[in-house]
């Protein structure tokens, strides 16, 4: 009878092992295909497609060309380079001293440039030590700020993105051509949205904003100020006004969500600031050719 027991108890500790062995391996299993899950639902994010474009190498720089010594209100003289055809379009020097002000008041911003163009503003804020993010839809203007930054010895500090932006992506690059320098770049060029483009940058740093997008200001800005929870601090933001308003003509065609974009300025608590604070019947008021839009955490001495 002992030993039928101790039969009995051996074979019912064995079942009992049985069960809690297999009930581990299941676990094991089903931990391993959640990490598997995991790991794969990261992979595939990662190769989701990212139309933003930074340039890691030089364009290829058009045939005429010229290189030349250029003022700034608010740093030493620089190289920058331009259409042989050309002018050097500069900002306005109070414009440029009040993104200087914005700047020695927020040390650690980036600084991004929405229509670059050649570069002039890029590059006098890369020479003041900020760290610049030069994005435009030409690649042969962006090619001449690759080379005005290695002139000038503020490429580390220059980071080049080749995109238009609107407030829709586009999937297909379009190959840029411009009849009237002759420049044509094998290059795509993708349609991306702004907060496309803040979603590449620091998170920690404050952004000091020009945009320069002939006409479409509109499209690039308003969807970001319509969003409550904002992901990025924006204090500063220059505009060139008359791209997409003037008194006599009204707002500018590209410029659709024109109503849409001041209310968004005015629910963010943003302000339009020219030479002092101005209020919105005011700045419809006014011919003015670039308007400051100052956000009400801004620290705003120097103004």
């Amino acid at each position: 009878k002992l030993i039928l027991l101790d039969s009995l108890l051996q074979e019912k500790a064995m079942v009992k092992f049985k069960k809690n062995f297999i009930r581990g391996v299941k676990n094991i299993l089903a931990v391993t295909s959640i990490a598997l899950v995991m790991i794969y639902v990261k992979r595939a994010t990662t190769f989701i497609p990212n139309f933003v474009t930074k340039i890691e190498e030089d364009l290829r720089l058009p045939e005429k060309y010229y290189c030349r010594n250029i003022d700034s209100a608010f740093t030493e003289p620089f190289q920058i380079c331009s259409y042989k055809n050309q002018d050097i379009f500069q900002l306005p020097d109070l414009q440029q001293k009040q993104i200087h002000t914005a700047l020695r008041n927020n040390p650690t911003a980036i600084f991004l440039d929405i229509g670059s163009g050649t570069g002039h503003i890029s590059l006098a804020v890369a020479r003041f030590g900020n760290q610049v993010v030069s994005l435009d839809r030409n690649p042969g203007k962006l090619a001449l700020q690759q080379k005005s930054s290695e002139l000038s010895e503020v490429k580390d500090n220059v980071s080049f993105y080749l995109n238009s932006i609107s407030d829709e992506e586009e999937d297909t690059g379009k190959l840029y051509h411009e009849k009237e320098n002759e420049i044509s770049q094998d290059v795509p060029v993708y349609s991306v949205t702004f907060e496309d483009v803040l979603n590449t940058l620091e998170i920690y740093n404050p952004i000091v904003l020009n945009i320069n997008a002939k006409g479409s200001e509109c499209k690039v800005i308003t969807q970001f100020l319509w969003r409550k929870q904002k992901q990025r601090n924006i204090p500063f933001i220059l505009m060139r006004w008359s791209h997409v308003y003037s008194p006599q003509e009204g707002m500018d065609a590209n410029c659709d969500e024109f109503p849409q974009m001041l209310e968004g300025f005015r629910l963010s608590g943003y302000k339009p600031y020219s030479t002092k604070f101005i209020s919105i019947p005011e700045l419809m008021a006014t011919k003015t050719e670039y308007i400051l839009w100052i956000s009400d955490k801004a620290d705003t001495r120097g103004f």
